[in-house]
């Protein structure tokens, strides 16, 4: 299900980025540029489709890929804390699994203020950033996977 919905937002990625902009760069602007992008995608067709409804499509489905992939996290890493013989590295391995959980109502919110933003296109004042959530996003996923890699191949260090 993981491949089949990343698929499907790849190619969705693909086609917006013929735009110049991708949708994570859109996570990273602040509002001017972030305006300025919408506003890009807006005018830009895909098809008989314009490039801000085939954003607004890929974000309604990130919605489902969230749902699927922090429970592939919170399975990968059960697995691992089960046959994990580090104490320490057992807790790690338990803390992942509220921090995949935060890190989907993480990604749920930026969605969300991503669907506002949809709403008013070119409107600068009306554009909430991401920014500063999606910093905090990315570094606590990079912290989950650092988690699961060392627990899985911490025998070769």
């Amino acid at each position: 299900m993981l491949i089949v919905i990343s698929a499907v937002m790849a190619y969705h990625g693909w086609l917006i980025s013929a735009s110049g902009h991708t949708l994570l760069e859109l996570q990273f602007v602040c509002a001017g540029k972030g305006a300025e992008i919408l506003g890009n995608w807006s005018k830009y067709y895909a098809g008989d489709r314009v490039l801000l409804d085939v954003a607004r499509l890929n974000t309604k489905i990130e919605f489902l890929f969230i749902v699927v992939y922090v429970l592939q996290l919170i399975t990968l890493s059960n697995a691992l804390m089960q046959r994990e013989r580090s104490v320490f590295i057992n807790e790690l391995l338990r803390m992942n699994l509220m921090l995949a959980v935060l890190l989907g109502l993480l990604d749920v919110s930026e969605n969300i203020i991503q669907l506002h933003n949809f709403h008013f296109p070119s409107a600068t004042m009306m554009y909430i950033s991401t920014l500063y959530l999606s910093i905090v996003k990315w570094v606590l996923a990079a912290w989950i996977l650092v988690v699961l890699v060392t627990s899985r191949f911490k025998r070769f260090f």
